[in-house]
């Protein structure tokens, strides 16, 4: 970290916060209804599509599943949602991570941001929800969330590592 900020470094930090904020309404989840699983399907026909989970994401892509979910069961909003490239990240992880999705896939309880709705470059986002930066603070969070506040405290005063 810079412990001065001279007029070339306000500059850039000027842009970056004049940069409009990802709001929670564009990150979206996937399809999470009780028994969504059970309609899987492992051939691709003119009546399904692609279909990935958090298993199936990894930093920066999203590979190939062999797995097809059926259209008439997915709405038309989420339809036009998974149909576009997007960045996909698990729903349950330890540490944030996301894979970009070129090819218009559906997903299960996976979280996604659209290229359509997202004010920032995808790969610009993807660089930074993989980065080791993101991965302390999801660490940071994790600790709060299953610990105590009190630990938050001690976390954040540097006093124990996060894993």
């Amino acid at each position: 970290l810079t412990p001065t900020i001279n007029e070339q470094i306000l500059e850039i930090l000027m842009k970056l916060w004049s940069k409009p904020s990802i709001n929670e309404k564009i990150i979206k989840c996937g399809i999470a209804q009780t028994g969504f699983s059970k309609q899987i399907e492992t051939q691709k026909s003119k009546t399904n599509i692609e279909f990935v989970q958090g298993e199936d994401i990894y930093p920066y892509f999203v590979s190939s599943s062999n797995k097809y979910y059926p259209l008439h069961l997915i709405s038309r909003e989420k339809l036009k949602d998974f149909v576009q490239r997007k960045i996909m990240i698990p729903g349950l992880v330890t540490n944030l991570y996301c894979g970009y999705d070129e090819k218009g896939r559906a997903c299960g309880r996976v979280y996604y941001i659209t290229e359509s709705e997202s004010p920032y470059n995808l790969f610009y986002l993807c660089g930074l929800f993989n980065s080791s930066l993101f991965q302390f603070d999801v660490c940071c969070y994790h600790s709060v969330w299953y610990e105590n506040k009190k630990e938050f405290f001690i976390l954040k005063r540097g006093k124990r590592h996060c894993h």
